[in-house]
């Protein structure tokens, strides 16, 4: 998903247009869904103006956020874990693979 940060005293672009001019430039299957904007004071820069915090936790704490729904995911709900299911035992007569022997190091 893209994230834009306009340059200091340019407006936040639309999003559609912005979308509508990807479509017309590159492949259907590269176009974004989604681009998110930010301001410069919402992230973190080092020194030599390189992220300081992820912005895929920026971006994702966005989308939660806001309860957004991008190919049948929808963001913000919060996951149940579940025990994983029990593994069967092998059928009396079956042998389940091992590791190949070591060789002896010398």
């Amino acid at each position: 998903m893209p994230c834009v940060v306009p340059a200091e005293g340019a407006p936040a672009p639309d999003e559609q247009a912005l979308r509508a001019y990807l479509r017309e430039r590159v492949a259907p299957y590269k176009a974004p869904r989604r681009v998110l904007a930010f301001a410069a004071d919402e992230l973190a820069f080092t020194p030599n103006q390189k992220l300081r915090v992820a912005l895929r936790e920026a971006a994702l704490a966005r989308l939660r956020a806001e309860g957004a729904q991008i190919a049948g995911h929808r963001y913000g709900r919060a996951r149940r874990r579940t025990a994983a299911p029990l593994r069967a035992p092998a059928p009396v007569g079956c042998a389940r693979r091992s590791s190949p022997a070591r060789r002896p190091t010398r």
